[in-house]
């Protein structure tokens, strides 16, 4: 009986054994597999990101850095750009205060870097990168690329390329905007002309309007969508507006003060950024400067839905100033 008991308890332990031993290898297979699976995951991924202008989308309070630029959609989204044109930072209309999407500057084959204009429809972001020439600082072409609201990269929307012989230092792409039939529409910017422009089925960008300046060089233009209005500053500092008809000279420099930035309001007042005295001002149509806003060395002034934002490079803050 002993024997038979002892040799139970053996049976036993062999088959506790076994069972342990086979559990380890399930164990051990699925977590190879796992490893398997995420390795392909992060090559895919890798591949996949490869060229691509963008990072992955992080949610942080994250300040901002010296912004630049700011478009806000009908449904509150907020795109920003940043950090000296290397960045955009993105918040959608469900999560102001955080930053949800980013899009960074692109490295790898050529130079490319982001231009000066950003918007979105609370759907997708719509930024402009501008492609070098060679190794040179000359501005080869400037593309618009899409993105979704989590700042993932979804392809080039339209595309402008310069002949050879056209030297191009600075961003020609300047606003981008959505006309009243929700169309994406450019408005391009050089010398002293002004192009309002569109893409066509080859994904160029193309002019259907221009309007030139008489005197300077265009420096900033912004569009007031609701408004139908443009508010251009030139290099000296002068101010000018046009309808869509007309181009007014709503303001030229006399030294007292150095506008590098203007929009108009939904209130029908145009304000504009004094370099010079760091003070945000209005300006009449008579050309008549009121001090609004003083110690305001803004970066940039935005006209938006209601109103008009700046944003204070030193201060790091979401640039929701509003006048």
């Amino acid at each position: 009986m002993e024997s038979y008991v002892v040799c139970r308890q053996r049976i036993f332990a062999r088959e506790s054994v076994d069972k342990l031993i086979m559990k380890n290898a399930k164990k051990k297979f699925a977590l190879h597999l796992t490893i398997r699976i995420l390795t392909v995951a992060a090559l895919v991924i890798i591949g996949l990101s490869i060229g691509k202008p963008y990072y992955f989308p992080f949610f942080t309070t994250q300040k901002w850095d010296a912004p630049t630029n700011y478009s806000k959609s009908t449904d509150g989204a907020d795109v920003i750009i940043d950090k000296g044109r290397t960045r955009v930072t993105i918040s959608t209309s469900e999560d102001q205060d955080h930053i949800t999407g980013v899009i960074g500057k692109v490295s790898g084959s050529g130079q490319t870097t982001l231009g000066q204009a950003a918007m979105t429809d609370g759907r997708y972001v719509y930024i402009v990168s501008l492609n070098k020439r060679g190794n040179t600082t000359a501005i080869a072409s400037e593309s618009v690329l899409k993105y979704d609201m989590q700042g993932n990269y979804i392809g080039v929307v339209a595309k402008k390329t310069w002949p050879e012989k056209e030297i191009h230092a600075s961003p020609v792409i300047r606003d981008l905007y959505l006309n009243k039939a929700g169309q994406l529409e450019f408005i391009l910017a050089d010398g002293k002309q002004i192009s309002f422009c569109h893409v066509n089925d080859k994904q160029e960008i193309t002019a259907y309007k221009t309007v030139t300046i008489p005197d300077g060089t265009v420096f900033r233009c912004d569009e007031n969508d609701s408004l139908g209005q443009l508010e251009i500053v030139t290099i000296s500092g002068d101010i000018y507006t046009y309808d869509g008809e007309t181009l007014t000279h709503d303001y030229t420099n006399t030294g007292a003060h150095l506008f590098n930035y203007a929009a108009r309001g939904d209130d029908g007042k145009i304000y504009a950024s004094d370099h010079n005295n760091g003070e945000i001002c209005t300006v009449s149509s008579s050309g008549e400067v009121e001090t609004l806003i003083a110690s305001a060395y803004t970066e940039f002034l935005t006209p938006i839905k209601g109103g008009v934002v700046y944003g204070d490079e030193s201060d790091g803050a979401l640039p929701r100033g509003f006048i």
